[in-house]
């Protein structure tokens, strides 16, 4: 990635975040994931399916460069995002931008940007959680269930 790349997206505006972050990790063997996701399916909304596609360089160097571009495709709608990724791990990713069109993210981005991973799977949203609030602020938690993988021939290392 170029040096315009990074001076451009740290001109951009982050999109709008939650003023606190909580996250929820879960570890549950293979059998007893099924059984969770089992409970949802009774208890929790219908999941919608879902594609999130991430998008690099043959040469990984936008990750390299500490950026990540992310299509996700629910139904008909597309969603493309400029994540900053985070240092740490289980630290969120700040979106950067976020637009309909890879184009209209509102930075240049290289030619040679392609599929690199994929996950498919179903999104499951729960926002209306009993009591469930941060800060005083409502509590949305989506449950991606489905699989991950790459696209990219080789990684080069």
């Amino acid at each position: 990635m170029d040096a315009e790349l990074e001076t451009r997206a740290d001109a951009l505006p982050s999109s709008p975040a939650p003023a606190r972050w909580l996250e929820l990790e879960l570890t549950l063997a293979p059998g007893d994931a099924r059984h969770l996701t089992s409970l949802l399916h009774r208890h929790g909304p219908r999941a919608a399916k879902v594609r999130l596609t991430w998008h690099d360089t043959p040469d990984f160097a936008l990750a390299a460069d500490g950026f990540a571009v992310v299509e996700r495709r629910q139904g008909r709608a597309a969603v493309w995002r400029l994540e900053q990724l985070a240092a740490g791990a289980g630290a969120p990713c700040p979106v950067l931008a976020e637009a309909a069109t890879a184009a209209a993210l509102g930075v240049a981005l290289p030619a040679s940007l392609g599929p690199v991973a994929s996950f498919d799977g179903r999104a499951r949203v729960f926002d209306r959680l009993t009591g469930a609030a941060v800060d005083g602020a409502a509590v949305e938690v989506t449950l991606l269930a489905g699989t991950l993988g790459t696209l990219a021939a080789t990684r080069p290392g």
